[in-house]
């Protein structure tokens, strides 16, 4: 077909089971700034 435009979001979670909590609240919101910080670099607008 032309002139068809599609977009697909894909959102894929992976959790372990037993899972433990590695990352304490000290480090859990720099991490988030980090990796937020990555995706607004990916995806500038």
């Amino acid at each position: 077909m032309a002139n068809t435009y599609s977009q697909i979001y894909v959102h894929v979670v992976f959790r372990v089971g037993n899972k433990f909590i590695i990352i304490n609240k000290a480090h859990k919101e720099r991490i988030h700034k980090y990796i937020n910080g990555i995706i607004k670099a990916q995806n500038p607008k």
